[in-house]
């Protein structure tokens, strides 16, 4: 009966070694003022950002997602109202922009919520499992609206 209950003993441990924390491919966290929450849908093909927050094209000053990975690798997704009333949306890694065709910024006044689609391949050297670090929206507020860091969200 012990070498039951020690071979017993000794199978659950081993399994509980095994068993990884669970995470998603998706997580939602909310904001603070006009920055409702934001989504992070870590896609196989592409990663996916929908703020809910106000928008329209120079609605807003600007808005900023910051995202790593586990190695550090470091992304920024921008869009901001420059001067003469133009909108403009970038991608950079580290301090340098990326030239990605299909990246798209967009907001929907339907459902008052921007989403920022990025394709992997535009993604060189981001590891699989990725946290946003910081994400603001300033709509011309005293107060820009702010979203904590995320935990980190596997790819999906």
């Amino acid at each position: 009966m012990r070498k039951f209950i020690s071979v017993a003993c000794m199978a659950l441990f081993v399994a509980a070694l095994g068993a990884a924390p669970a995470q998603a491919a998706s997580v939602t966290v909310k904001g603070t003022n006009s920055y409702e929450k934001l989504v992070v849908n870590n896609g196989a093909k592409s990663l996916v950002f929908k703020i809910y927050a106000p928008g329209g094209e120079c609605d807003i000053k600007f808005l900023s997602v910051k995202f790593r990975d586990r190695d550090g690798t470091r992304y920024t997704m921008n869009g901001g109202c420059y001067p003469g009333l133009t909108w403009g949306a970038s991608l950079e890694r580290g301090q340098k922009l990326v030239d990605c065709a299909n990246f798209g910024l967009k907001y929907n006044s339907t459902k008052s919520v921007w989403t920022g689609k990025i394709p992997r391949p535009c993604l060189k050297k981001l590891g699989g499992a990725i946290k946003v670090t910081e994400s603001y929206v300033d709509d011309y507020s005293p107060s820009p609206g702010v979203v904590p860091a995320t935990k980190y969200v596997r790819r999906g």
